[in-house]
């Protein structure tokens, strides 16, 4: 199934983001979803059935197109960097 979009403004934030519009919409849902109203490269990875590594890299694309936020980051349990909370915008905000 294909998905569109007639917003022009969040349709090349998406192309920019090399995203497609069903994963920015099951990202956006998923998030929408949880309680905590926050997404992380783990759940990303989850949704989509992907390495957390490609789901970092869709993260940070959104957020280089200004459809995600960066609002937290988790302390690692073991060794490792922190990893970030992201927050995805609404298209049209």
């Amino acid at each position: 199934m294909k998905f569109r979009t007639d917003d022009k403004e969040l349709s090349d934030k998406l192309h920019h983001a090399k995203i497609n519009i069903v994963t920015y919409d099951r990202m956006l849902s998923t998030q929408e979803a949880s309680a905590q109203k926050y997404i992380t490269a783990s759940s990303v990875s989850e949704i989509l059935g992907m390495s957390e590594r490609n789901a970092r890299k869709i993260l940070s694309s959104l957020h280089h197109s200004e459809l995600a936020e960066v609002i937290g980051q988790e302390t690692p349990t073991a060794k490792g960097r922190p990893r970030k909370i992201y927050r995805i915008k609404h298209g049209w905000v």
